[in-house]
C-alpha cells in the first residue's frame, strides 16, 4: 500500500538538479559498489552476510529473512524487512522512499517495486516518494485481483494451499464478509 505522495527535496532548483542530498547521493554510490563487490557473485548459502551488509547500511532487518544476493536495493537504509519475508532472486526494491516488507511476506523473482516518479506538470520535475508498506494480506488481495488461482498463489508465496484458504478466510472475516463471497468483487466495488 501507497501512502500519500511527498516530494523528496522541498528545494530542488531545477530539472538538472538532483533531488538527493549529497549524503545520501553518495551513501547510494558506496552501496552500490559494496554489494556489487562483496554480495552479488555469492552462492545463496551466504544470506547472513547480505543480512549484515544491509544492517551496517542502516536497513532495519528483523527475525530470519531471506535476501538473494542477486536482488537489488536501491538504498538499503530506507528498507524495513520483517521476519520469515524473502526477496528473491533479481527482484528489485527500487526504494527512493521508505519500504516497509512485514512479516512472511515473498517478493518473488524478478519483481519490481518502485515508490517514486516525477511530477510532470512542475517544471522543475521534482521527485515525488511514497511510503510503501506490503503485508500477507495486502499481498494475497492484489494476487487475487492479478486473477491468480489458489494454487499458483500458493507457489508465488511459498505457502500451503491450505494456509492460503485460511488467509482467505481471514481477509473475509476483516472485511465482515460472508465465507462464500468473493474477495475480488468485493474489492472491486468498494
Amino acid at each position: 500500500m501507497v501512502s500519500e505522495l511527498y516530494r523528496k527535496n522541498k528545494n530542488q532548483r531545477d530539472a538538472y538538479s538532483s533531488p538527493w542530498p549529497k549524503k545520501e547521493a553518495i551513501m547510494i554510490r558506496i552501496w552500490e559498489v559494496v554489494w556489487t563487490l562483496f554480495v552479488r557473485w555469492l552462492p545463496k548459502p551466504f544470506y547472513r552476510w547480505h543480512i549484515f551488509l544491509l544492517k551496517l547500511f542502516g536497513a532495519h532487518i528483523s527475525g530470519h529473512p531471506f535476501i538473494a544476493p542477486t536482488a537489488r536495493i536501491y538504498a538499503p537504509w530506507l528498507l524495513t524487512v520483517g521476519d520469515r519475508s524473502c526477496i528473491a532472486t533479481r527482484s528489485e526494491i527500487y526504494n527512493l522512499g521508505p519500504v516497509i516488507i512485514k512479516e512472511r511476506v515473498t517478493i518473488a523473482q524478478y519483481a519490481y517495486i518502485c515508490n517514486g516518479s516525477h511530477d510532470l506538470s512542475d517544471n522543475k520535475l521534482p521527485l515525488v516518494v511514497g511510503d510503501v508498506v506490503i503485508d500477507k494480506e495486502k499481498q494475497l488481495c492484489c494476487l487475487l485481483c492479478a486473477d491468480f488461482s489458489t494454487k499458483e498463489i500458493s507457489v508465488v508465496t511459498q505457502q500451503s494451499i491450505p494456509t492460503i484458504y485460511q488467509r482467505k478466510t481471514n481477509i473475509r472475516k476483516k472485511l465482515g464478509m460472508e465465507e462464500k463471497e468473493g474477495i475480488v468483487e468485493f474489492i472491486k466495488s468498494i
